[in-house]
């Protein structure tokens, strides 16, 4: 079992931290928190090591993003380049043939992903999300619990998908978009939408984006 340093300490780190454990492959060292004091504390069991100088590659290369928010795993990513950032999925996760599930993604529990889709990098896919077949996700995306991709849809980089919204096949969603929970998109989205309502009504920043 290889070593695995956690970074963040909040409610999303605590479910990775769990997927952690049921995956099986890794063991946590510590967390690593940018707020000072936090640091010498425990979380759901955990030490915080401190911030991300308490990092070092002495005792593993491996370092896991357990950050909810998409621009600040992006972030991240980008200032910590030189970790290895393993791809974490669930056992109770169903993934298909011919799929390919970008570094630093994780696969939460009983979420399905049908054949020949593509995941990009640093992607959470959550609990009971389903990705429809030969579907594309963009790096930096977030599939909320129990949404569902019908077959062909694309995902833009940093696209949020709310609990239990719906993408129907084919339709691509704009990078930055907002789905909100429970809506439906039928058509393509625009660039920096967000989508309320079933079926789902397009609205748009002030900078007429889409």
């Amino acid at each position: 079992m290889q070593g695995l340093f956690l970074y963040g300490s909040g409610g999303h780190a605590s479910v990775v931290a769990d997927l952690v454990r049921a995956n099986g492959q890794y063991a946590i060292l510590g967390l690593i928190d940018d707020d000072p004091l936090l640091a010498g504390g425990e979380r759901f069991g955990h030490r915080v090591l401190g911030d991300r100088h308490a990092l070092t590659s002495e005792r593993t290369d491996n370092l896991f993003l357990g950050i909810g928010d998409n621009h600040t795993r992006q972030r991240l990513s980008a200032q910590l380049a030189g970790w290895r950032f393993p791809t974490l999925i669930h056992p109770t996760a169903v993934i298909g043939e011919n799929v390919s599930i970008g570094a630093g993604t994780a696969v939460m529990p009983f979420a399905v992903i049908e054949h020949g889709a593509t995941i990009g990098e640093h992607c959470i896919i959550n609990n009971g999300a389903v990705i429809g077949h030969g579907s594309r996700i963009g790096a930096y995306c977030h599939v909320s619990g129990k949404s569902a991709l019908g077959g062909g849809v694309t995902l833009e980089p940093f696209v949020f998908v709310g609990m239990g919204a719906v993408v129907t096949p084919g339709v691509t969603v704009a990078k930055n978009c907002l789905l909100s929970a429970g809506s439906m998109t039928s058509r393509d989205i625009g660039e920096g939408a967000t989508v309320v309502g079933n079926p789902g009504r397009p609205f748009f920043n002030r900078r007429g984006m889409g």
